[in-house]
């Protein structure tokens, strides 16, 4: 069986561990188009996405909210690609954990140096060495660590890893 962490957002990601901890996959949010400059999350690839990787006992989610100076079609459009996201899993029949950024970043992050996104992807660059976290001119891909930490968390609440 596996876990699976997602980061929501347009620049998040889907990962997905295998039951002793290791990565099955990390992918991108998967989007569609919206005219030339929107996009929003392609529920229906994110569906195959997570039918590909069979059982999965557990998503975790990043529960999510409004932040202060957001605009409201900014909002409404975030709410809704979340809403897509949480749509799928359950549909699928995919047990579903939301987290605060605040609860799973306290418990997997905690003694990793640094701050906000870096310190994220500091401590998915050590646990998971061999993940894509970087593009190849050097920017990191903080959805992907963001992902990677989320499954993580759901792995040791599902009580599968050694912490």
């Amino acid at each position: 069986m596996r876990i699976c962490g997602i980061d929501p957002g347009l620049r998040g990601a889907v990962a997905i561990l295998e039951a002793d901890g290791s990565p099955w996959r990390i992918e991108d949010m998967p989007l569609r188009s919206l005219g030339k400059t929107r996009q929003e999350v392609d529920g229906a690839a994110l569906a195959r996405f997570l039918v590909e990787a069979g059982e999965i006992r557990l998503a975790v989610v990043e529960a999510v909210h409004a932040m202060p100076g957001q605009g409201v079609s900014s909002c409404f459009s975030f709410g809704r690609n979340v809403g897509v996201v949480v749509g799928v899993l359950e549909a699928l029949g995919v047990p579903l954990l939301e987290v605060s950024p605040r609860t799973w970043q306290g418990d997997v992050l905690r003694g990793t140096p640094g701050d906000g996104k870096e310190r994220a992807l500091r401590w998915a660059s050590l646990a998971f060495p061999g993940a894509s976290l970087f593009t190849p001119r050097g920017k990191g891909l903080d959805g992907r660590a963001d992902a990677l930490a989320l499954a993580w968390y759901g792995l040791r609440a599902a009580g599968r890893a050694v912490a």
